[in-house]
């Protein structure tokens, strides 16, 4: 498995984890959102790069959007939350920039606020860029675990056969 979702988890743990997040009801590994009814966070990488450190070794620099949303008809109160969520993330990723040794460094490079009106919701959200610099290994493993719901879909598929 890619390093880039062990680099995820740690970062949802580490937001789980930060007393000033507790307003936070619902965490998703995913780069992108849904439309909640409390404030939710989605994390996700959108692309990682690789150099050639050494020859069993390459640097990965990944880019990594957080989320934080929330669908609250009184606007003003909508955005106030999560413009200080987005606020609480950036210091709690901050307070730990190498997610307990897991990456060379994380930064976070910004925060971008975004509202759409979506299906009778107000939607309030804020992006947070992130960037991660870790190490990743260039060569193919022995064997490759199963990836289960793929299975289960091959499975469906030939009994329906």
């Amino acid at each position: 498995m890619s390093k880039v979702y062990d680099v995820i988890d740690a970062i949802v743990s580490r937001l789980q984890a930060d007393d000033g997040l507790t307003d936070i009801r619902e965490y998703h590994r995913m780069n992108g959102f849904t439309i909640p009814r409390k404030p939710t966070v989605s994390v996700g990488a959108e692309k990682v790069t690789y150099q050639t450190e050494s020859r069993d070794i390459d640097r990965a620099e990944a880019d990594i959007k957080v989320y934080v949303f929330t669908d609250d008809r009184d606007l003003e109160r909508g955005e106030n939350t999560v413009w200080e969520l987005a606020s609480r993330i950036r210091l709690a990723l901050l307070s730990d920039p190498y997610l307990g040794g897991l990456v060379d460094d994380l930064q976070v490079s910004g925060i971008q606020g975004v509202y759409a009106e979506v299906s009778n919701s107000n939607l309030h959200a804020c992006q947070l860029d992130v960037t991660a610099v870790f190490y990743e290994e260039r060569h193919k493993p022995e064997s490759y675990t199963i990836i289960d719901h793929l299975q289960n879909d091959i499975a469906q598929e030939e009994e329906g056969a």
